[in-house]
């Protein structure tokens, strides 16, 4: 497998790089936290309820 990019890409490339800074900005529509934390949690929800013991609980908190 080739890593080279290809004529298209050249040709391209300030399209594609606008177009995923147009997508990772444009989600904050929805929501004003970060996009790659959003997603994390929806995927690891159950985990992260699971993870989220006495001990887990007693290093998260901030103390008061």
């Amino acid at each position: 497998m080739s890593w080279c990019a290809t004529e298209f890409e050249f040709r391209h490339r300030f399209w594609i790089i606008s177009g995923i800074f147009y997508l990772g900005f444009s989600c904050y529509i929805w929501t004003t936290s970060n996009v790659c934390v959003a997603v994390v949690r929806m995927i690891l929800a159950d985990c992260i309820r699971r993870w989220r013991g006495a001990r887990f609980g007693r290093f998260s908190r901030r103390a008061s």
